[in-house]
């Protein structure tokens, strides 16, 4: 078992990486050059939520696809940080929290400026007046501007560095993103996603182990 002890800011995690929690395929492209000269680097995505209006959704439910680095140019620099099975988040569950979502430690080191964060879908379920069963619920699926594919990006450009470790947290801001049609003719999806980029800089630890959960004790 390895473990990697990383520094960020306020919390301490303790997670288990399993496959659904862990970067799928490697990267693509180069943004520094010389792989085997500038070596690879560890970086991890976190997602958590600013919350919407509870008393209007019952579940904002994001089904991520792919999400991936890019240097400043859009044709070359573009690593793979997540490729596999589509995921399911309900937003309005994170609003308390950050959760792990992938790690990928074979990210060429060099400068990145943005993430593609790509949607499959968005399913709003509406509140109703019997929040016991969620089976009658009425859901929406607003149009996913750029086909699904949200480019975000940093306040500022950032390094990988070899056999460092970045994280990067993507704060969904659901309740700024969500917009009601005039007339409640159902909604729009304008993203509002705010990237806060880690480093060690942070005096608190997030611990990775790395096994198999071979019981669970109920």
């Amino acid at each position: 078992m390895t473990r990697h002890i990383l520094k960020i800011s306020g919390f301490l995690f303790f997670t288990v990486i399993m496959s659904a929690l862990t970067g799928c395929g490697g990267g693509s492209g180069d943004p520094s050059g010389d792989n085997s000269a500038q070596g690879t680097g560890t970086v991890g995505i976190l997602l958590t939520d600013k919350p919407a209006d509870p008393s209007l959704f019952l579940s904002i439910n994001a089904y991520i696809q792919k999400i991936e680095l890019m240097g400043s140019d859009d044709d070359s620099g573009r690593v793979s940080l997540y490729s596999g099975d589509i995921q399911k988040f309900d937003l309005l569950r994170l609003r308390n929290e950050s959760i792990p979502f992938s790690f990928n430690d074979n990210v060429p080191a060099g400068e990145y400026c943005k993430i593609r964060l790509t949607l499959a879908d968005l399913e709003l379920v509406l509140a109703d007046d019997t929040p016991q069963d969620a089976t009658d619920n009425e859901t929406f699926h607003p149009r996913l501007p750029g086909n699904g594919k949200l480019d975000l990006i940093a306040r500022d450009c950032f390094n990988v560095v070899a056999d460092e470790v970045l994280t990067i947290q993507l704060d969904i801001d659901a309740g700024n993103s969500i917009h009601v049609i005039d007339n409640n003719q159902g909604f729009n999806f304008r993203p509002v996603v705010f990237v806060d980029v880690i480093n060690q800089a942070f005096d608190s630890k997030l611990v990775r182990i790395e096994g198999e959960i071979t019981e669970v004790d109920s």
